[in-house]
């Protein structure tokens, strides 16, 4: 099943291989630090998940992260704007302590 897009209208339902291409690029086209767009996306039917990646951080000009952290917002802010252009009903959650220990090292 496919969601089906009515103008004025949000959809809920799973995201089809277009959603998803179109939620990348908009994350891709989303302002970082030295454009090192240091976070990870993953895809499902379900969900978008928006992950730092520490990997991408720079070591001497962002010593503590929060550069690649405000970049990583701007990444979920793109994708929550274009869920929005595209009908989509979004549901943004912050991780638990917990569960942040295991994603980002």
């Amino acid at each position: 099943m496919t969601a089906r897009r009515r103008p004025g209208v949000p959809t809920t339902g799973p995201l089809t291989p277009d959603d998803e291409e179109l939620l990348l690029r908009a994350a891709a086209a989303a302002p970082s630090v030295h454009n090192t767009q240091p976070w990870l996306l993953a895809t499902s039917a379900a969900r978008v998940d928006v992950f730092a990646d520490p990997s991408r951080r720079l070591r001497h000009g962002d010593p503590h992260g929060r550069s690649m952290l405000v970049s990583v917002g701007a990444a979920v802010l793109d994708v929550r704007v274009d869920h929005g252009a595209q009908r989509l009903v979004l549901q943004v959650r912050e991780l638990r302590d917990d569960e942040r220990l295991r994603l980002v090292p």
